[in-house]
């Protein structure tokens, strides 16, 4: 859940936060990717074939663990920050 719209306590909550290359930081920051609860990458359809390709972004790139407690913060962003509209 992104700073300026958390609590002070989501602020320092462990659970919401991702360890992410500097890339996917920025296009999941953006809402440009996000990821399902089973920790699938989910593309807005902003983003082209050739700009995935650019960036190095793979279709089947998906999160190694994700704990339960992840998984409120990954529904919010799913919810308000992905960008799922063309």
């Amino acid at each position: 859940k992104p700073w300026n719209q958390s609590t002070n306590s989501e602020r320092i909550d462990p659970y919401n936060g991702l360890l992410l290359s500097p890339t996917l930081d920025k296009l999941f920051d953006r809402g440009y990717i996000s990821f399902t609860d089973d920790g699938n990458l989910i593309i807005s359809p902003l983003l082209e074939e050739r700009d995935l390709q650019k960036l190095g972004v793979a279709k089947s790139m998906k999160l190694y663990k994700i704990e339960r407690n992840c998984l409120p913060y990954l529904k919010f962003h799913r919810e308000v920050v992905f960008v799922n509209q063309t």
